[in-house]
């Protein structure tokens, strides 16, 4: 039989050829795409091993920043001497890793370090090589076992701005950093024993703009001295002993955008003072004793944004005030 003379019809195996041959391609491709994805899911970071840190590139195309949280070894430990392979990194997180003791020494090799986010299990040993990065501008301390031993060599470093400080912090640590004059312009001191002793020494600050003082021990009359920081714009003063006094000092504070009182013996007559701060845009006021009556008097703030209510207001009120002062969708 010649080539004209085959059947028109093709064997039942050759009918599902093409179809077989596209499946196959597709079960190849699925691997391929996969691979590429990860490729740009982690581009720019390090990730060897699970004791080598992510390496990104978020502050410039020059300038590496080593994130370091929650990164542990077997043993929960990590080796900082892999430090010494990013030499100009400029931001390192250690969050809530775990660091072999002595180890911090490593960091002296960061010429380069402007940030820092201390391990948890840092402690007074390791502020001294802390100390020793004079580049440094940004430290949190928190969750750390550094106690005001240590703090006092970190008033070594003269070009820190943000600063978070340890709960065993108390108003001697604030007494150093006053006295080494130090260029603070964000400072949390939440949940530290520090106390209105300790505020008083926040005067040394002017160019503060941040300043958290959430569950210490800082009383109406540590407020005198905050009323002083003419450039803050954030205050966070939550879980405080608080009353209306405060709040005749806080209307000093020209510049002041965002302010949280919550859970403070603050009433109507305190909300009143706070009526006259010329720039206040987000007031938070959950657990006060603050009434329709002191919402109504919000209502004359000028950019007024969001207010966080208390449980003393009504219903009818908190709807006229949103009424009038629609919070936008993005706050």
């Amino acid at each position: 039989m010649t080539r004209t003379d085959q059947p028109a019809h093709l064997p039942e195996q050759a009918k599902f050829a093409p179809r077989i041959r596209a499946w196959l391609l597709i079960a190849l491709l699925i691997p391929v795409l996969g691979l590429i994805w990860l490729a740009i899911r982690f581009s720019g970071r390090d990730n060897i091993g699970s004791q080598t840190p992510r390496l990104s590139w978020e502050f410039g195309s020059n300038q590496q920043w080593l994130d370091w949280n929650g990164v542990d070894s077997p043993d929960r430990t990590n080796d900082l001497t892999l430090l010494r392979r990013y030499p100009d990194a400029i931001g390192l997180d250690l969050g809530f890793s775990r660091v072999d003791g002595g180890n911090y020494s490593e960091i002296r090799g960061l010429h380069h370090l402007e940030v820092l986010v201390a391990s948890c299990d840092a402690s007074d040993d390791d502020c001294l090589p802390i100390s020793q990065c004079s580049q440094l501008e940004r430290l949190s301390l928190e969750y750390t076992q550094v106690t005001d031993a240590g703090l006092a060599r970190i008033a070594q470093l003269n070009r820190l701005k943000y600063l978070t400080l340890p709960s065993a912090a108390t108003d001697f640590a604030i007494q150093q950093f006053a006295t080494a004059r130090l260029p603070l312009q964000s400072l949390s001191l939440s949940a530290t024993r520090i106390g209105d002793s300790g505020a008083a020494y926040l005067a040394a600050f002017p160019q503060l703009t941040y300043l958290n003082i959430s569950r210490t021990r800082i009383t109406d009359d540590g407020f005198r001295a905050i009323g002083s920081l003419k450039q803050l714009t954030v205050l966070h003063a939550d879980d405080l002993t608080l009353t209306d006094r405060c709040c005749s000092m806080l209307r000093r504070l020209p510049c002041l955008r965002k302010l949280s009182l919550r859970n403070a013996a603050i009433s109507d007559r305190g909300v009143e003072q706070l009526a006259h701060l010329p720039k206040l845009e987000m007031l938070y006021l959950g657990g006060t004793k603050v009434t329709d009556r002191g919402l109504k008097s919000l209502a004359r703030l000028p950019h007024i944004l969001k207010v966080g209510y208390s449980s003393q207001m009504s219903p009818a009120a908190i709807k006229n005030f949103e009424e009038q002062h629609p919070c936008p969708p993005n706050l």
